[in-house]
């Protein structure tokens, strides 16, 4: 018996609507994060051949996200379509040609049924803002007392936009150049709540949605907010009603696997969104099959009485830091990230299982493709990507570090996979079965070659398996150096299949090797991680008391004698590692 759609509700089925401002030409290595608006600009403006085509891209992808059963988009960015008298001339011209481009894609979205959330971080671009930045709070007030002007005039000029949804606890990255560079504002939750009380107060007013999410990169007393239910309390207390929403991510970090549904969707009257995502920003973006209906079925069902629940955010094309091009519903569209689009729809909303959801996309969206042999194939990929993409023996510990919960992957950061000495120091301390973790991870890579040989009778090409294969190899080398104890023989392999991997697949992954020893003690390395670690989101006393302090302190000693040592990702790119010890 084929599973029955419900009909629509008054819940929020939120997707993002970045895809088709990606257009053909972008190269290199690209923010997801957020539409990059300067690869748009031409001489300092949006030319009308730009607009034009982001245009007709974007009436696609709206009747396409439309017609699968979203209800709800969310465009950026309030900053590009907010206008303020002070502005420079040249950037106020900029300005009117993105007003007109989101007019036109406004009414698209109204055509299709959709309703439109503008992003926004706290705070983008305005005079004075590095005041604010070192609490400042006279200056905090003039920059909220602008936003909520701006909020105003925006309204007035676009009555189709229901609502705005504010980013809090991350800001735009190091690498990213814009007008509109926005910076962490808010620095502790007393504080975030009245600002927050001010622009609902204008929302309010205005008779628009407020939603606020809860990510945070652990900067500041506010950066534990994904997890920490005092700060959670403290940040959101009076805030609730009918026209605000928290939107929260399932887990107490990022989008990874390995983690438990964050306890925070039953605390609290406020109405809550949970945030998936669809193209895995660390999974591979959508070049191989990473399915997240297995998974999702299971917060699903935890949640399945949660009344605060109203809908779902899914971000099926932010997110990360890659060369990857692997796009949703538009030109080059990754088939995986569709499956994972379609499938948090019907998880969700239709209470479809992670099974008929696979068969549901067979028939409706990919029907060129035979759903029991994708399902199964599916099924082997999504068991791959944790014995192999993760690492069993540690994924699944939980451990924190000052505000932020320790990812469950440490190896493969976005496009990147990291190998170097000091990440075998930490993993053979951390891992206890590491010959069984050994042959398990090289066991997995003969699952990949069955993948392979069964991809022709689900309607795939075999050869859209290779990347996977040799990706996956390495990794399953990786893993014999971080945890034999002859680390020699794979460090000597790597190197020789890294150079093959180059030359095979100059679109691939990045693979940073540094076999240069870290030269710290085993007895050393074990007291500073009892000391730092923690393996409950819990604080300890003496996080309290020193450690959260101490390291702040510390890091930019570690940092001027280690520099040379540590992946040049980890500085440049996003808000940089330091953001963690502010």
């Amino acid at each position: 018996m084929e599973p029955v759609v419900q009909q629509p509700s008054s819940k929020l089925y939120l997707i993002d609507a970045s895809a088709p401002f990606f257009l053909e030409g972008y190269s290199g290595k690209t923010n997801w994060s957020k539409i990059n608006f300067t690869e748009l600009e031409d001489e300092g403006k949006v030319k009308k051949r730009t607009r034009r085509e982001i245009r007709e891209r974007f009436e696609s992808y709206a009747r396409r996200v439309s017609s699968l059963g979203y209800n709800a988009i969310s465009l950026d960015d309030l900053a590009h379509v907010t206008k303020f008298g002070f502005y420079p001339k040249e950037l106020k011209r900029k300005l009117k040609g993105y007003r007109k481009l989101y007019r036109d894609l406004l009414s698209i979205c109204v055509a299709e049924g959709l309703r439109v959330f503008l992003n926004t971080d706290l705070m983008f671009h305005l005079a004075g803002l590095e005041s604010v930045e070192r609490g400042d709070e006279r200056k905090t007030t003039q920059v909220i007392g602008m936003l909520c002007r701006g909020l105003r005039k925006t309204f007035e000029r676009f009555p189709e936009v229901e609502g705005v949804i504010f980013r809090l606890g991350e800001s735009d990255g190091l690498d990213v150049e814009s007008e509109f560079k926005s910076r962490l504002m808010i620095m502790d939750p007393e504080a975030g709540n009245r600002l927050l009380r001010e622009i609902q107060r204008v929302l309010r007013s205005e008779g628009r949605t407020m939603i606020v999410r809860t990510w945070t990169v652990g900067a500041y007393r506010v950066g534990d907010l994904m997890w920490n239910r005092d700060t959670f309390d403290r940040l959101f207390r009076g805030l609730a009603g009918p026209d605000f929403y928290v939107s929260m991510k399932y887990g107490d970090t990022d989008f990874f696997k390995y983690l438990e549904l964050n306890p925070l969707f039953l605390r609290g009257p406020h109405q809550k969104l949970i945030e998936l995502q669809a193209r895995r920003e660390y999974e591979g973006f959508g070049c191989f099959p990473s399915y997240v209906g297995f998974d999702y079925q299971r917060y699903r069902d935890q949640l399945e009485d949660v009344e605060q629940v109203r809908g779902m955010m899914v971000w099926c094309q932010t997110g990360g830091w890659s060369h990857f091009r692997n796009m949703t519903f538009v030109q080059h569209s990754s088939p995986w990230n569709e499956l994972n689009t379609y499938a948090c729809l019907r998880l969700f909303r239709d209470g479809w299982s992670a099974e008929d959801s696979v068969l549901g996309f067979c028939r409706e969206v990919r029907p060129e493709l035979n759903g029991e042999a994708l399902l199964e194939l599916v099924r082997d990929a999504d068991r791959v990507i944790e014995r192999l993409w993760y690492l069993p023996g540690y994924s699944s510990q939980s451990l924190y570090f000052r505000r932020v919960r320790v990812p469950p992957l440490l190896w493969v950061l976005w496009d990147t996979i990291l190998v170097n000495h000091a990440l075998r120091k930490v993993l053979r301390r951390l891992v206890h079965d590491r010959e069984a973790s050994i042959e398990d991870g090289y066991a997995q890579l003969e699952t990949i070659r069955s993948m392979q040989e069964r991809a022709p009778a689900a309607g795939l090409e075999s050869e859209d398996f290779e990347l996977q294969y040799d990706t996956f190899e390495i990794l399953a080398i990786a893993r014999e150096y971080f945890l034999a104890e002859d680390h020699r023989p794979a460090a000597r392999r790597l190197e020789e299949k890294v150079e093959a991997y180059a030359a095979r697949h100059p679109e691939g992954f990045l693979i940073e090797l540094s076999f240069s020893p870290w030269n710290i003690r085993s007895a050393w390395l074990k007291a500073l991680l009892r000391v730092f670690m923690r393996r409950s989101s819990t604080y300890r006393v003496v996080d309290r008391a020193a450690l959260n302090v101490l390291t702040k302190v510390l890091y930019p000693i570690a940092n001027r004698l280690h520099a040379r040592k540590m992946p040049g990702m980890l500085r440049k790119q996003a808000m940089g590692i330091e953001v963690i010890f502010r």
